[in-house]
């Protein structure tokens, strides 16, 4: 009898943290933490077959229910390449999570 492997679907992530991508937005962070970025591919242009981001816009939102919609966004900025932007990214989402356990 031969042994089956079982293949199970890894969630792809950037620094320890989850990437799931909606058509040219990406969200980075664990929905079930207080804060996520959210990274929005604003212009692109093709490299043989492969698309290459040359905009991208990113917010730093905050996912408490509790908070009115005008001020889930916390941080927004613009970069011109999807590594900054996702460091960037990584960066304030550091930032909020050590502010968030500092309040809690």
């Amino acid at each position: 009898m031969a042994n089956k492997k079982t293949t199970e679907k890894k969630a792809l992530e950037f620094r320890g943290r989850p990437l799931v991508r909606c058509g040219d937005t990406i969200y980075y962070g664990d929905p079930k933490n207080r804060f996520i970025a959210e990274l929005s591919v604003k212009a692109s242009h093709q490299v043989e077959d492969l698309q290459i981001s040359e905009k991208v816009s990113i917010k730093l939102l905050d996912t408490d229910p509790g908070v009115s919609s005008n001020k889930k966004i916390i941080k927004m900025t613009e970069k011109n390449d999807l590594y900054v932007a996702l460091d960037v990214a990584s960066s304030w989402l550091d930032g909020a999570e050590s502010f968030a356990l500092g309040q809690g």
